[in-house]
């Protein structure tokens, strides 16, 4: 439902209704915007009146004597439904007792204004107690519905006495209610007055709980004002039933809140003895009759963009009192009871929309003003991390002068480094540090000492480089000759034998801004590290991804006369080499091994037999064949097809000998070798007949030829006798 227009819905037993055409209970009357589907999920089941047991178990006809039951609740679609229902004594037949029901439906767009005035909802005016179906089923919807305006305050001390409810207790339902639409305990209530004034009681203390209910409970709210026997219901939190019908015997009751006051009898968790700071700032504005709206409307701003589940907290409230009252009372006693607590207060309802809380964000300027540095041992480092973590939000600079005074007033205490390593947890609050501690000399002192325990941290390549990642956010430390010596020294350490992984890491390290000043600093790290790697990797070992990571590796200007050791220079030039031919293998067949000695040859070719032997990928082909070459520039066709049935699948083998058909009629040994596959293999790709079926289909003359051969060759006697003859079977 949408829009600004108030619809209705009647309910009762009639000779037909909206959705039935023979006689029962139905809706009878239906605004037009309604939807049916939303009247048959969520109003039915809420059309129903339970009267009450003394009544009906002595007959009682007069419908004077039966309450009123209101109910209000507010579906997940958003809108608040008021309804009443009340007693008939005949339905149309004259003969037997029914219910006649009035919703009214307030859409989403109409339900904050709605909820934030009580009175609108408990002092209704307009429900109708019957209605003639002959006047047709269309009800009109209506921009707004008449209600009485008493100040329920001015009667609360009366109301009170008359219900024989103390202020504690009513402390006690207040947070029982919240408790309630927060989780999945109901609240049960029976009051001690006549059954006829019953809801008119019930709608009372209704609306006086709301005025002090803060606004996301009243979102949620669902009640009900009289009911026969407690019963949970979906929706409904609070529910009023008759007296003297409660179960004691049904757990399921037992385990909600009950405030039988007629029976005196209360049950449910308890808050004696305990410190609940809204309940107490709502007793005390309770106790002078005091309405609390500009902390309502307080809490409902500091709460904009918080989870849902937050905004019913009773936490959060006992946090939004303390801060309110420091605010509006500019009284710091609460503050300094627990500073921490407050600023964790802070922080919790400034970490979504703070731009639109300017009142929590004076207070903490306001705060950290006061203080200056957090000079209390005990305290100081709960204090730092809150306003490390507040400022990642706000970005103030009163919050980066009140950090660097405190860092400088424990500068050789332990507690030093760990302002450090809170101020690493926000990057830009980190930043911000140390550029102004580069422009400000006096502040040197606090920098040399981090990057000294900051650098020790770390053990490996990637860890150094991320704490020089991080360090680099302030790129002026790349001037500093302390921070270059430092850095390159722990980095060369740190550099493990044969691992690629380090060397790629320095290759790919880089900052967000990038400088001539990195590039120099970054280079002399990468040629460090692969003279390293050059002196120890096992050529046999290397991948495929590993030799294009290589590739990518050597610093550009990298001259081969500059690498004096044997062992480095001959690794370097195989596995470039290496990187060539796999990253363009189509031109191996071009590709001249000139620059190699004869030895450095056979490792580059065992090296390729090693890495593509769990390769199936077409695209290695022309590998294979110089993996096979031999000093005299010719194949060994034999070993080479060894190779792929041993390290190929039937579909890579078909793959190979269709892509090289060619090779068939110009070397003979790659023929011979490839007939004698197809012969003498045991688990030749012929044996499998689909792909015997593709190899044949190959359009190529040599290949149908040879395979005339294989077929003769692989042929019964009898067979072959036939068609050495020209013979037919």
């Amino acid at each position: 439902m949408s829009g600004k227009l108030i619809a209705q819905q009647m309910y009762t037993r009639e000779r037909g209704g909206i959705f039935h055409a023979t006689d029962g209970y139905d809706t009878i009357a239906i605004s037009e915007g309604l939807d049916k589907d939303f009247v048959k999920k969520y109003l039915h089941p809420f059309c129903i009146y339970h009267a009450p047991k003394t009544l009906m178990e002595r007959g009682e006809k007069n419908p004077s004597f039966y309450p009123e039951a209101l109910t209000i609740f507010q579906p997940e679609t958003g809108e608040l439904v008021i309804g009443q229902a009340v007693f008939v004594p005949a339905d149309f037949t004259g003969s037997r007792r029914t219910y006649f029901m009035h919703n009214y439906i307030i859409p989403p767009a109409l339900k904050d204004e709605w909820l934030k005035q009580p009175e609108r909802i408990f002092q209704w005016n307009e429900f109708q107690t019957s209605y003639n179906i002959e006047t047709g089923m269309l009800l009109p919807e209506v921009e707004t519905v008449e209600y009485s305006s008493a100040d329920i305050l001015a009667v609360k001390d009366d109301l009170l006495v008359r219900l024989a409810i103390s202020e504690d207790q009513f402390k006690q339902l207040l947070f029982a209610v919240m408790t309630s639409i927060a989780g999945k305990k109901k609240v049960f209530i029976s009051l001690d007055v006549p059954l006829e004034d019953y809801s008119k009681y019930a709608l009372l203390l209704l609306e006086l709980l709301t005025v002090y209910l803060p606004y996301a409970h009243r979102r949620k709210l669902g009640a009900i004002t009289f009911t026969s026997a407690p019963e949970s219901r979906n929706y409904i939190h609070v529910t009023f039933f008759e007296p003297g019908t409660l179960n004691t015997a049904d757990r399921s009751i037992e385990k909600q809140f009950i405030f039988d006051f007629a029976n005196e009898r209360i049950s449910g968790d308890t808050i004696d003895g305990q410190k609940h700071e809204y309940l107490e700032y709502m007793l005390n504005h309770f106790s002078k009759s005091e309405r609390i709206d500009p902390f309502l409307e307080f809490a409902d701003h500091a709460l904009l963009g918080l989870p849902e589940e937050q905004k019913l907290e009773l936490s959060s409230y006992y946090q939004l009192s303390d801060l309110f009252l420091t605010l509006s009372d500019k009284d710091m006693t609460l503050y300094e009871r627990n500073k921490i607590s407050l600023l964790h207060s802070l922080l919790k309802f400034l970490q979504v929309n703070s731009k639109e809380k300017a009142d929590l964000v004076d207070l903490f300027v306001m705060l950290l003003q006061q203080e200056h540095r957090a000079d209390e041992p005990d305290i100081a480092q709960d204090y730092f991390q809150a306003v490390v973590s507040i400022n990642s939000i706000l970005r103030k600079d009163e919050a980066l002068a009140f950090l660097l005074e405190t860092m400088k007033y424990y500068q050789h205490e332990p507690l030093f480094q760990q302002f450090w390593r809170d101020i690493e947890q926000d990057k830009e609050t980190y930043q911000s540090i140390v550029l102004f501690i580069n422009d400000h000399p006096d502040y040197n002192g606090l920098l040399e000492s981090y990057l000294q325990d900051r650098l020790n941290r770390a053990a490996q390549v990637d860890e150094v480089l991320s704490e020089l990642k991080q360090m680099l956010e302030s790129p002026c430390l790349l001037a500093n000759d302390t921070f270059e010596a430092v850095s390159i020294k722990k980095l060369s350490s740190a550099i493990t034998i044969t691992s690629f992984k380090d060397i790629l890491a320095i290759k790919e390290f880089s900052i967000d801004q990038e400088s001539t000043e990195f590039s120099c600093f970054k280079m002399n790290l990468l040629v460090h590290g692969m003279m390293v790697l050059l002196g120890s990797i096992r050529l046999e070992e290397l991948t495929i991804k590993e030799i294009l990571t290589f590739g990518h590796l050597f610093p550009k200007g990298l001259k081969v006369s500059d690498l004096k050791e044997a062992k480095v220079k001959e690794n370097y030039l195989i596995t470039n080499i290496l990187y060539d031919l796999v990253s363009t293998p189509n031109h191996a067949k071009t590709y001249h091994l000139g620059a190699l000695t004869g030895t450095s040859r056979g490792k580059l070719r065992n090296t390729l037999k090693q890495i593509l032997r769990s390769e199936s990928n077409p695209e290695y082909f022309p590998l294979l064949f110089m993996a096979f070459e031999t000093e005299e520039n010719g194949v060994d066709y034999q070993a080479l097809l060894e190779y792929v049935i041993k390290h190929s699948d039937d579909k890579t083998i078909l793959s190979f000998i269709r892509e090289n058909t060619r090779l068939i009629d110009l070397y003979p040994l790659f023929r011979a070798a490839l007939k004698k596959y197809l012969v003498s293999h045991p688990d030749s790709i012929l044996v499998n007949k689909s792909l015997r079926k593709e190899l044949r289909l190959i359009k190529n003359n040599s290949l149908k030829k040879l395979l005339k051969e294989v077929e003769l060759a692989t042929a019964t006697p009898l067979v072959k006798f036939l068609k050495q003859y020209g013979l037919k079977l």
